[in-house]
C-alpha cells in the first residue's frame, strides 16, 4: 500500500481525480450575504477603538528601513508612513510575547537541522525528491504539545524562545520595509525574499543559485545566518494615513486594516524564523511542515496557533485572488486544517465573519488590563464551532453572531480540480476515498517505526536531563 506523504509542486497545484475520486465532498458551498455580515456586526457598525496600545515594539519588529523616494512617486514617502504602523506594531509585539512563544519554541529547544533530529525521518516519500529534501526537515516537532512535557519543561522553553527572539543576533538581521509589487507579483500582503534585499529596489526572483551565492558573501563577512528583509505591502500604511487624515482614526475600516497588517507581521515572522538560518536550503526551496498541519504554510501555522485554528482573510465576493487594500467588505476567520482533527481535503472550507467589537478590543489597552491574553486574542464567540469538522457549524450561525460561508478550496474543471492555493504551498494528504491517517501515522515517524503495524507503544517517562528520545507531532 503506497502512502504519498508529500506532494510533488504539479500534483500539488492540479490533480486528476478520475471520476470516482475527488476532494472529500463534506458540506455544500454557501456564500456570503451582505444583510447576514451587516446583522452580525462585521461591517457598517458605529464601533470605533481608542486605539492607544503603548508599550515597546518587540526588537526583532523594530528595524524599518525607508525606501528612497523618487521624484515620480506618489503620496508621502516611508518616513511619513512608518509611523503610521505603530499601532500594528504594538498589538504585533503583545501578541508576539503572549500568545505565540510556544509555536516558536519548537524552533529553539532542538538544532532543527541536526541529523538527528526527528523531523528528518520519513518512510512515506516514494519520490525522487527525498534526496534534496534530505537537507531540511519536513517536520518541525511540537515539543509543547508532548504528552511528557511538563508545566515546568514549557515554561523554560517559552521563556528560551523569548531570548532567542529577542537576542542582538537575531534582531540586528531582520530589516522591515515597505513595498507596492508583492501585491501584484506574489499575491501577497506580505513577502520575506531569501536573501538580502535592497528597499526601494525591485526584488529578484527566489532561486538556489541566487541564494547560495548570497549565502556564501555572507559567510564570508562573518555573518551567522542570513539577513532578510520582510517586505510589508505598503497600501497597510497609506490606508491607515489617509484614514486618520480624514478624521477615521480608530473607527472600522482602520481597526481591521491595522489588525490585518499586525497579522501579515506576525505571519511573516514565522517564515523568517526558518529561512535566517543558512542551512534552511534545498533545490526546491521547501519549508517544513508544522507538526500535524496539513498545509505547508509556516505563517498560516503560527496565526492558526495563535488564534485557536483559525487564521483571517478577506470576505472574497469572486473566487480565487482579490485584493481590497481598505478591507471594507469585511475579514473573516478561515478554518485551518490539522491531522489533530482531519484527515482528508474539503471541498467547502469554513469561514466565519470577524465581528468589530472584538477588532476594537485588540486596539484598547484597557481590555488588555481586564482580560488574559488568550481570552482575548482568541475568538471566544467560535468556541462552540467543532474544529474537528469542516462543514458549517449550524449552532454558530444560530447564534447570529457570526456571518458564515463556505468557500470552495477548488475550481472544477473538466478531468480535474484545481486547488485554491498559491505555489510551492503544499497539501499533506491527498484526496483518496476510503484510507484514514492520523496523528498515528507521524508518531510512528518519530518513534523510528518502519511499518505500519501495530500503535506505537506509550512513551517511557522522561527525564528533562535526557536526550529528546520520545517525541510527538
Amino acid at each position: 500500500m503506497s502512502h504519498i506523504y508529500y506532494q510533488p509542486p504539479d500534483e500539488a497545484i492540479q490533480e486528476d481525480y478520475g471520476s470516482d475520486e475527488g476532494p472529500a465532498n463534506h458540506g455544500e458551498g454557501k456564500d456570503w450575504d451582505e444583510t447576514e455580515l451587516e446583522l452580525c456586526g462585521a461591517i457598517r457598525t458605529n464601533i470605533s477603538s481608542p486605539c492607544d496600545l503603548t508599550g515597546e515594539v518587540h526588537p526583532i519588529l523594530s528595524n524599518w528601513i525607508p525606501a528612497p523616494s523618487t521624484p515620480s512617486d506618489d503620496g508621502p514617502s516611508d518616513e511619513v508612513l512608518i509611523p503610521e504602523l505603530h499601532q500594528p506594531l504594538l498589538l504585533a509585539s503583545r501578541i508576539l510575547e503572549r500568545e505565540a512563544l510556544p509555536w516558536f519554541s519548537d524552533f529553539f529547544i532542538e538544532d532543527i537541522f541536526s541529523p538527528s533530529y526527528a523531523g528528518y525521518l520519513r518512510p512515506f516519500v516514494e519520490n525522487d525528491r527525498q534526496k534534496d529534501q534530505d537537507k531540511t526537515p519536513l517536520v518541525i516537532v511540537r515539543h509543547h504539545k508532548a504528552r511528557w512535557a511538563t508545566p515546568a519543561m514549557r515554561q523554560y522553553w517559552c521563556q528560551l524562545a523569548a531570548e532567542k527572539l529577542r537576542s542582538e543576533e537575531l534582531t540586528s538581521r531582520v530589516r522591515w520595509s515597505l513595498d507596492d509589487s508583492i501585491v501584484h507579483t506574489k499575491r501577497a500582503y506580505g513577502y520575506t525574499p531569501r536573501y538580502p534585499h535592497t528597499p526601494g529596489e525591485k526584488h529578484k526572483i527566489d532561486l538556489p543559485d541566487l541564494i547560495i551565492e548570497y549565502d556564501k558573501l555572507a559567510k564570508l563577512r562573518g555573518e551567522k545566518g542570513r539577513t532578510l528583509t520582510v517586505l510589508l505591502m505598503r497600501p497597510f500604511a497609506r490606508r491607515l494615513y489617509d484614514l486618520r487624515v480624514m478624521g477615521g482614526r480608530g473607527r472600522e475600516e482602520y481597526c481591521r486594516t491595522a489588525f490585518m497588517a499586525a497579522v501579515t507581521m506576525l505571519h511573516e515572522l514565522a517564515h523568517v524564523i526558518y529561512w535566517q538560518d543558512f542551512r534552511a536550503m534545498n533545490r526546491r526551496l521547501y519549508e517544513p511542515f508544522y507538526g500535524g498541519d496539513l498545509e505547508m504554510e509556516l505563517g498560516d501555522s503560527l496565526i492558526a496557533s495563535i488564534f485557536g485554528g483559525w487564521t483571517p482573510v478577506l470576505v472574497n465576493w469572486t473566487p480565487g485572488w482579490h485584493f481590497n487594500p481598505t478591507f471594507q467588505d469585511g475579514i473573516a476567520w478561515c478554518q485551518c486544517l490539522n491531522w489533530d482533527y482531519h484527515t482528508k481535503r474539503p471541498r467547502y472550507r469554513a469561514h466565519y465573519s470577524i465581528r468589530v467589537d472584538y477588532i476594537a478590543a485588540l486596539f484598547n489597552s484597557r481590555s488588555w488590563q481586564t482580560r488574559s491574553a488568550k481570552g482575548l486574542v482568541r475568538p471566544s464567540t467560535l468556541q462552540k464551532a467543532c474544529i474537528r469538522r469542516t462543514e458549517l457549524d449550524q449552532r454558530i450561525a444560530d447564534e447570529g453572531l457570526h456571518a458564515s460561508a463556505a468557500i470552495s478550496d477548488f475550481e472544477e474543471g473538466e478531468k480535474c480540480c484545481k486547488w485554491r492555493r498559491p505555489p510551492a504551498t503544499f497539501f499533506r494528504v491527498p484526496a483518496y476515498a476510503d484510507e484514514v491517517f492520523s496523528d498515528d501515522v507521524i508518531s510512528r515517524v518519530f518513534h523510528g517505526l518502519e511499518h505500519l503495524g501495530l500503535l506505537p507503544p506509550e512513551p517511557e517517562a522522561v527525564d528533562i536531563s535526557m536526550p529528546w528520545k520520545y517525541r510527538e507531532s
